[in-house]
């Protein structure tokens, strides 16, 4: 067995990782594939996750360009699980947080600044795998992709919707993986909500004289309190009843 660490810059483009017998898979790691092996990506990407990409407010799938420009990035360790021939599952991991759309790595950074500074911020952007296998090698790559993170002694990042969050269990399954690990500790450290506001008629137009403000400069400016029930006076000579 040949292990692989996640260096930065240009590494090696293939490298043994592992077999996993239970499971009836080979994993190695790649950087930068090849046009053959991007598409053979792209297919089983699609048919994974295509079909789930309605299920969370932000979307999470990728188009092909940018997809492809992730696989065949150096800077991002696609990690591949095949039976014999056949492509059944694969996880993406880098620490060049600039590649990694709808995130801000300031953020981030900020959070960790000692592995900020020696590159050891690593996002696991995706992970997929085949229905039939499903979650068992989904936590498979996962954990083998928080093998190679823990040889740089990095932070593992990724992120998961509230409906994900909930109905698969990520907590625990998160738990259980960062269990494996000596000294290991898992933070939700955001979260994004969404709201919906259902405005099924108008509200009364006198509810918008306020708007006579905003001409106004601010020190003539009179804020207003929608719900109560007195007059309000808005300025000199106006009431609103």
């Amino acid at each position: 067995m040949v292990t692989t660490r996640l260096t930065r810059g240009p590494a090696m483009s293939v490298s043994s990782v592992r077999s996993d017998k239970r499971l009836g898979v080979s994993l190695t790691v790649h950087r930068a594939v090849s046009a053959s092996y991007a598409e053979r990506l792209w297919c089983l990407y699609e048919s994974c996750m295509r079909p789930v990409s309605g299920e969370a407010a932000l979307e999470h799938f990728y188009d092909r360009a940018v997809f492809d420009s992730l696989v065949r990035s150096e800077s991002v360790a696609t990690l591949i699980a095949e039976e014999g021939d056949v492509l059944v599952g694969a996880s993406l991991v880098t620490n060049d947080l600039n590649l990694v759309p709808q995130i801000s790595p300031a953020f981030f950074r900020g959070l960790y600044p000692s592995h900020a500074a020696r590159d050891a911020l690593y996002y696991g952007i995706v992970v997929f795998a085949d229905g039939r296998r499903g979650a068992v090698l989904s936590g498979r790559l996962m954990t083998e992709t928080g093998q190679l993170v823990a040889r740089e002694g990095g932070v593992l990042l990724f992120d998961v919707c509230d409906r994900k969050r909930s109905s698969l269990g990520i907590d625990k399954h998160a738990s259980n993986i960062a269990r494996w690990y000596p000294s290991a500790s898992i933070d939700c450290v955001d979260r994004q909500s969404f709201f919906a506001i259902t405005l099924p008629a108008p509200a009364e137009d006198r509810r918008f004289a306020a708007c006579r403000n905003e001409a106004r400069p601010l020190s003539q400016q009179v804020s207003i309190d929608l719900e109560a029930e007195e007059s309000i006076v808005l300025d000199e000579g106006l009431e609103v009843r």
